[in-house]
């Protein structure tokens, strides 16, 4: 899904005197929420989860796959693209599990959580990922965006 940029006015002020005695008028650039697609991946009660590496923002923090939706890219289509370039496993969105939007210091992110199974149930995620068990997901440090969707497939364990 494409986002057009927004154009925000910062100030606008009655002009007196010479240009030199007030501060010129910009327009600032609000870029639109950076869309992330989630697979939420879950193999009898163990889901998949991995580390964000260590040089990126949130670094050592635990996810489910996914990452940001290319222009042209449908998120169901996302999903299932970053699952493959990020674990090695083909996937299908079974449905959708909820949308979020977070605000970071670093970017602001809407997240589309889709629920997934994999295509061929014996095919083991390259590492970092793993599977856990569902109950043991609160032992793991999630973004906080990620917090409403872990809290939910808490309650569901």
């Amino acid at each position: 899904m494409a986002y057009p940029q927004m154009i925000a006015p910062t100030f606008t002020r009655k002009k007196l005197g010479p240009p030199s005695l007030h501060p010129l008028e910009s327009q600032v650039v609000v870029r639109p929420p950076t869309a992330i697609a989630i697979a939420v991946i879950e193999q009898g009660q163990q889901l998949l989860i991995g580390p964000r590496p260590d040089n990126l923002p949130l670094g050592g923090r635990w996810e489910f796959p996914g990452g940001k939706v290319e222009p042209g890219e449908t998120p169901p289509e996302a999903a299932v693209r970053e699952c493959l370039e990020e674990t090695g496993l083909a996937i299908e969105v079974s449905h959708v599990l909820g949308r979020h939007r977070h605000e970071y210091e670093h970017d602001h992110v809407d997240l589309y959580f889709y629920a997934c199974r994999t295509v061929d149930a014996s095919a083991q995620p390259k590492a970092p990922f793993q599977w856990v068990p569902r109950m043991q997901l609160a032992e793991y440090r999630f973004p906080e965006a990620n917090r409403e969707i872990v809290l939910q497939l808490l309650a569901q364990a």
